[in-house]
């Protein structure tokens, strides 16, 4: 069952992936050729207007490699491999905007896997507060384990969470109430 769920989550997230980058790159690049073009006939017309349009599509083109960024981000963070769990935690609380907070303090590295999960799950947790909702993690290293609590004012679907933690070969537990949710897992490291 869980394998079949990791299958169909694996695809939905290429699916999401393709949309992303048909109706966002693809654009982008296909608004930049026909400014290009635009820029090519002042040449031959209307020489004193090249530079502005020039500048125009340098802004189009920054705006374009943003977006291709978070896209790829999106996809896996560089940071988490660069610099670690709580580094990369931190960095999608900016990216999301949300209210939340993150303690993780003297964390050491982990399994790729482990720390991917760990990230995809609060990620799981920001994208689905809404405006006013709060939410903070807690990550720990004791017992031999990689304990991560979450605490948040949205609920949480507990079997995509499920999925990615069972994934990495943690165990989760979900708490919910009327306006929070707990999260809790726990990661073997021995």
């Amino acid at each position: 069952m869980l394998r079949s769920r990791l299958v169909m989550s694996a695809i939905e997230e290429r699916r999401r992936l393709e949309r992303a980058l048909h109706d966002g790159v693809q654009q982008d690049l296909i608004g930049l050729s026909v400014r290009l073009q635009h820029v090519r006939n002042l040449v031959a017309t209307a020489p004193d207007e090249v530079l502005a349009a020039l500048e125009d599509t340098q802004q189009e083109v920054r705006g374009a490699l943003d977006r291709v960024r978070a896209l790829a981000s999106d996809m896996y963070p560089a940071i988490l491999d660069a610099r670690g769990l709580p580094d990369a935690l931190r960095q999608a609380v900016r990216a999301s905007g949300a209210a939340a907070s993150v303690e993780a303090g003297e964390l050491g590295r982990y399994p790729a896997g482990i720390e991917a999960a760990v990230f995809f799950l609060w990620r799981e947790v920001l994208d689905g507060l809404r405006a006013g909702e709060n939410a903070r993690i807690q990550v720990r290293e004791q017992a031999e384990e990689l304990q991560v609590r979450i605490e948040a004012g949205a609920p949480i679907d507990s079997l995509r969470a499920g999925d990615l933690v069972e994934g990495a070969g943690g165990m989760l537990t979900v708490r919910s109430g009327s306006d929070r949710c707990g999260v809790e897992a726990a990661f073997p490291l021995a």
